[in-house]
C-alpha cells in the first residue's frame, strides 16, 4: 500500500466485485458492508477480500482515479488490468477514450501494453492496447 493512501469512506469494491465465498454476485452490496463505512467483519473477512489488490491503494494513480470519484475499481492481475464499474457513462467514456477517466485508462494500457478488462453488469469488454480492438462478451444474468 502506498503511504498516505487508504480506502477512506470508499466501499465500492464491496458492491462491484463478486464474492463466491459469500454467494455475492457482482453489482450487489455485500451483506457485511456498510456503504461509505466499511466491512462489519473486517478481522474475519473472506480470503478473496484480503487478497484483493485495489490499484488505488497500491499504485501511484492521480486523485481523480480514487474509486469513489472515478466510479471505477481497478485491479491488476494475470497480466491484465481489470476495471469494474456500474456507471454506464463511465463505461462509454472508457470505451471511447473520452473524459478524464477514459483517456487516463486508455493511455495507461498503451504505456504498459496490457489489456484492460472492463466489467459492467452483464457485459465484459476487453480493450487490447496493441490493436485497439474491443471484444464484447455478454454474460448471463
Amino acid at each position: 500500500m502506498i503511504e498516505g493512501k487508504s480506502c477512506g469512506d470508499c466501499t465500492l469494491c464491496c458492491k462491484l466485485l463478486p464474492l463466491e465465498e459469500k454467494n455475492k454476485p457482482k453489482d450487489v452490496w455485500c451483506k457485511e458492508c456498510t456503504p461509505s463505512n466499511g466491512c462489519n467483519i473486517y478481522d474475519e473477512r473472506p480470503q478473496a477480500c484480503i487478497d484483493f489488490d485495489c490499484m488505488w491503494l497500491t499504485y501511484s494513480l492521480p486523485e481523480f482515479m480514487n474509486p469513489k470519484k472515478s466510479k471505477v475499481v481497478l485491479s491488476a492481475g494475470h497480466e491484465r488490468i481489470f476495471a469494474y464499474t456500474d456507471n454506464p457513462r463511465v463505461m462509454v467514456d472508457i470505451i471511447k477514450s473520452d473524459g478524464r477517466v477514459g483517456r487516463f485508462l486508455n493511455q495507461m494500457i498503451e504505456e504498459v501494453q496490457t489489456p484492460l478488462i472492463l466489467i459492467n453488469k452483464n457485459e465484459v469488454r476487453t480493450i487490447n492496447p496493441k490493436q485497439k480492438k474491443f471484444i464484447n462478451l455478454n454474460l448471463p444474468d
